[in-house]
């Protein structure tokens, strides 16, 4: 699945259509779904490289401005929390609390955003 992910994360990639908010929002609403599964199985390293291309997707396609922006920026918040809290389950804090910061400078003060990566970097630098 995760080969899948990659190849089609390629494909997005190359496509001048990304312009598009629901194939990219579909892309990244599908890795987060995935992660998720992932980690209730207990596969915490496939759930943080699933979350990784997700990341990695809305962070090099994600630059724009207004509205869309504030949406695309809060959605790789939420995507870098859950990747965050994958890291800390596979021991590696250092990278926990680095995502947990960064998921943190995305979302806007005082959103409920900004308190659930609060949170996941409290949970971070307890582990």
């Amino acid at each position: 699945a995760l080969e899948r992910l990659k190849t089609t994360k390629e494909t997005l990639l190359a496509c001048p259509c990304l312009t598009r908010r629901w194939l990219l929002g579909d892309f990244v609403g599908l890795c987060h779904r995935q992660a998720l599964a992932q980690r209730a199985r207990g596969r915490a390293e496939v759930a943080a490289a699933v979350l990784t291309l997700a990341s990695e997707l809305l962070r090099q396609h994600g630059h724009t401005s207004g509205d869309e922006g504030a949406a695309v920026a809060a959605g790789r918040a939420r995507i870098l929390r859950q990747l965050a809290l994958s890291q800390a389950e596979q021991g590696d804090v250092t990278a926990a609390v680095s995502t947990a910061r960064e998921a943190r400078a995305l979302d806007a003060p005082g959103s409920r955003g900004r308190a659930a990566s609060l949170s996941v970097l409290l949970r971070a630098l307890s582990a």
